[in-house]
């Protein structure tokens, strides 16, 4: 439950390890004395499912929520929050599970509102992935680079 969008600053922030200065989600300035930033290059992570189908399933998570006061509307959501997020250079994707598998189709329905549903016991879809450690010549190290020195 990673509660952003595919399209957001967190997202991009693990997927590509920055966020660009345009981005609406940039980094705010920091506190004097601060020394992280996101604007700092950090090592991408990677989607399984983004590699397994080529984008991110088109939902993850429906719900609808009433606030408590006289004459308040509902608040529908219907996008994705959820990701298997990994290192590709350790890890490669064997399979994903379907959003939705076969027995959730009625869920995925404009009729269903919100989840839990009889079928779907969450607010959240089920997602699985299976991965494979990637193996390493050796004298390799972790980054693909060699041990040995140039000369």
């Amino acid at each position: 439950d990673f509660n952003s969008l595919p399209g957001s600053g967190a997202y991009q922030l693990v997927t590509t390890g920055k966020i660009e200065e345009g981005h609406p989600d940039a980094c705010p300035p920091l506190p004097y004395g601060d020394a992280w930033d996101c604007k700092d290059n950090l090592k991408p992570m990677a989607s399984a499912y983004a590699t397994a189908y080529g984008e991110e399933p088109k939902l993850t998570n429906k719900s609808v929520r009433k606030f408590e006061w006289p004459g308040s509307e509902l608040n529908a959501f219907s996008g994705t929050l959820d990701y298997l997020f990994y290192t590709p250079d350790t890890l490669e994707v064997g399979d994903a599970l379907p959003v939705p598998d076969a027995h959730q189709q009625l869920d995925f329905s404009d009729e269903v509102k919100s989840f839990p549903t009889a079928t779907l016991p969450s607010d959240h879809v089920k997602i699985a992935a299976t991965f494979q450690m990637k193996k390493r010549v050796r004298g390799e190290t972790k980054d693909g680079g060699s041990k040995r020195q140039r000369t």
